[in-house]
């Protein structure tokens, strides 16, 4: 298959909780797949839902610790997204949501990035207000069934506290993910703030421009 771009890129997209990155990624693929380029898509947070799913002893510990609202630890994430590369990487272009969530797991990306076993990073940062991601969360909580943001025992009815909790971790970890990813990575801003046609149109911009 011939395709646009000489190398792969590993588009890495960050951002609070509720800033957009699931959008964003699904837009990033629709650019991708104009220009009929092999994607490997993968999410941080879908993946260690999946494993907390599989109810083993150490999933019952990260159910504990998602449950809350808090963080995994880095080497946890990083050691189930590496699980899945390892498994299933051919080579594509890389859309991967969610990570890093701390310094620690940027420089797991780029230990192996910098060692050719995945492609060159490029960090796009997904940026919304404080309110747009509560409210965000709030409303995929009722719609989704969150149970990591529900009450306990009331699936679907928002609990503020883990919410909180959830974009209180993002906070205190930002200024050092960034300052860590402008140092090593081509790094971009897209602003989430308005209504998703526009969300949309400022990301195919952005990507006009990469390609």
């Amino acid at each position: 298959m011939k395709t646009k771009q000489k190398n792969p890129i590993w588009f890495v997209i960050i951002g609070q909780s509720g800033s957009g990155k699931g959008a964003a990624a699904g837009i990033i693929e629709k650019c991708l797949q104009k220009n009929k380029m092999p994607i490997y898509k993968i999410g941080t947070g879908d993946v260690v839902r999946e494993i907390i799913k599989t109810d083993t002893y150490m999933a019952r510990k990260m159910g504990a610790i998602n449950n809350q609202g808090f963080k995994q630890p880095a080497i946890i994430a990083s050691s189930f997204w590496l699980g899945k590369f390892f498994k299933e990487y051919k080579g594509e272009t890389v859309i991967h949501e969610g990570s890093p969530r701390s310094v620690e797991e940027f420089k797991n990306m780029l230990a192996v990035s910098n060692m050719g076993y995945l492609p060159k990073i490029m960090v796009i940062e997904i940026s919304a207000t404080e309110k747009n991601c509560y409210d965000r969360l709030y409303k995929r909580t009722v719609e989704g069934k969150r149970a990591d943001l529900s009450f306990d025992e009331k699936l679907g009815i928002p609990n503020p506290q883990k919410i909180k909790n959830k974009m209180t971790w993002w906070n205190k970890e930002y200024k050092s993910i960034v300052r860590a990813c402008k140092n090593k990575a081509p790094y971009l801003v897209v602003k989430n703030d308005q209504t998703i046609k526009q969300f949309e149109i400022r990301l195919n911009a952005m990507m006009k421009k990469i390609m």
